[in-house]
């Protein structure tokens, strides 16, 4: 059974007559319950009689903690006093605050070897966060205890220290093993193509180049560092990007395509990493189908390059063979936009009325002029059964009534109305591939971007930019008539001109989600080499 002892309360006085003392809230080690003599606890007042409650345990509160095993204080107990006092219970503990935390400072800080030393640094900001007043650092092969931290950069990691020192090793119990940092140095090198290649150590930015480049920079162990590659105005297929990282093939990373391409590590101790990072462009070989066009259109240059890469673009994503007619609009002449990408002999575009051609796009007056595809769905499309229409739209025009980017129908049977504006304000853009009472109309306020409208497995749906506006169910009906360009074709003749600017037609069997994604990709890819995207 536990030793029943007297009560101990402790008092504070603060002179001999024991007068009371204002004692601050203060820090004890609460030791448990200890058993002891009976004491009382009564409640009432002198007019009202209350109830008495018999106590046998009282909480033990003391400057000494209780080690385990053992009811009260020993040599080995922590003391929260610098000092220690006489123990009202067990005994006086060896260590003391001072002996266990400062005295081996505080003789080090009179030592008659001991000196202030002011240095500079280069911190990461990431071990920036995590140091404190009085760390051990090594500084030229010696111990140092790390007094201040002055005048820090977050952008560069540059600042200033105080170090007290040098610490040598009976100073402290075990002297620590200071992790050394990873030296991490990066390359990179563009030919024919721009890019931006970017250095993170974590989530922190180091460096980022845009041209030409190298540097070097140490990062603390552990450290995940990417370096990441992208291409600035993608020229097209022919770019290549590669990263390597000491020139070992599981982390090299190489991409042909317009995408982003990342490759990581994770640094160690003194570890040595070597970073490069290029990317080139070299024109391709030109397709037979994209010679037969320049061919007949008779352009060159950028024009030619342009159209070569949205041809390797479209079959690279097993689009080609979706398209019945893709009019590029390149070479500022009526002739040289009318010709049909996917073959030059079929469905050239007939320009009637008023119409402007521009080396970067083609553009009706809102009056008389359009352009007849000879292209009739039904004839054309009917094996399929699906269908899609697109149009790169640069301008929103000037027309405030009913306008069509392009379109066919005959009254009855209604087709579709593709890519046209309601309203006076043109605030909503329509497409439809069935009768005239069930058309999609979605609200668009943007009115320019590369918009497409198709029909797959009885579903409309509206895209702008590769994303979706919005979607319907609607049965499939396609028109005899052909479809016509800056405006729509009716049983009567061509109407609701359009006056906007265009770089780029399309005429098709339907597409999916992930086919819409990719035409937007290598439109744009094609209008960007042009300087014509919006």
């Amino acid at each position: 059974m536990a030793q029943i002892i007297p009560i101990y309360i402790p008092t504070y006085i603060n002179n001999a007559e024991f007068a009371p003392a204002r004692v601050l809230p203060r820090l004890l080690f609460y030791n448990g319950l200890i058993d002891c003599q009976s004491y009382y606890i009564e409640s009432g007042s002198a007019a009202f009689g209350g109830v008495t409650y018999e106590q046998n345990v009282f909480p033990y509160f003391d400057n000494y903690n209780v080690q385990s095993g053992s009811q009260f204080p020993t040599t080995n107990s922590k003391s929260l006093l610098f000092n220690n006092e006489a123990a009202s219970y067990g005994e006086i503990p060896n260590e003391s605050l001072y002996t266990e935390y400062w005295e081996k400072y505080i003789e080090f800080l009179y030592n008659p070897t001991t000196r202030v030393l002011n240095c500079s640094a280069i911190i990461p900001l990431a071990d920036y966060f995590h140091m404190e007043l009085n760390d051990i650092v090594n500084f030229r092969g010696n111990y140092w205890h790390l007094r201040a931290i002055n005048d820090y950069s977050l952008k560069t990691g540059e600042c200033n220290l105080q170090l007290l020192g040098p610490v040598i090793p009976d100073v402290f119990d075990t002297v620590p093993t200071i992790p050394q940092s990873s030296s991490v140095s990066w390359s990179y090198t563009e030919d024919g193509q721009n890019g931006e290649f970017k250095i993170y150590d974590n989530a922190s930015t180091v460096a980022t180049l845009t041209a030409n480049g190298n540097g070097n920079a140490l990062i603390a162990p552990g450290h995940y560092v990417t370096a990441s590659l992208v291409p600035v105005s993608y020229s097209g297929p022919g770019v290549t990007m590669s990263i390597n990282v000491n020139g070992d093939t599981t982390l090299s990373v190489t991409a042909y395509t317009n995408t982003t391409i990342t490759a990581s590590f994770l640094t160690t101790d003194a570890g040595k990493f070597t970073i490069t990072g290029s990317i080139s462009y070299n024109v391709p070989a030109t397709d037979p189908d994209a010679a037969k066009f320049i061919a007949a259109t008779g352009i060159s240059g950028s024009n030619a390059n342009a159209v070569n890469g949205l041809v390797l673009d479209l079959k690279s994503y097993n689009l080609w063979n979706q398209m019945k007619a893709v009019y590029p609009l390149v070479g500022g002449t009526s002739s040289s936009t009318s010709y049909n990408l996917i073959n030059t002999g079929s469905y050239q575009i007939g320009w009637t009325g008023s119409v402007t051609f521009n080396p970067n796009y083609v553009k009706g007056d809102g009056a008389t002029g359009f352009g007849n595809t000879n292209l009739s769905p039904a004839t054309v499309l009917t094996s399929t059964g699906s269908m899609h229409l697109s149009a790169y739209i640069m301008t929103s025009g000037s027309i405030t009534a009913k306008n069509d980017d392009m379109g066919v129908t005959s009254y009855p049977p209604f087709t579709f109305f593709a890519l046209d504006n309601l309203a006076t304000d043109g605030a909503y853009k329509q497409t439809g591939f069935s009768t005239a009472a069930v058309t999609l109309q979605v609200l668009d306020s943007v009115k320019i971007g590369y918009y497409t409208g198709t029909n797959s497995s009885g579903v409309t749906t509206l895209y702008r930019n590769g994303s979706s506006l919005g979607s319907g169910s609607f049965a499939l009906s396609l028109d005899g008539l052909t479809v016509a360009l800056l405006g729509c074709r009716f049983s009567t003749g061509v109407a609701e001109f359009s006056d906007k600017q265009y770089g780029l037609f399309s005429i098709g069997a339907g597409l999916n989600a992930t086919q819409a994604a990719n035409l937007n990709t290598s439109v744009t890819t094609f209008v960007t080499s042009l300087s014509r995207n919006v």
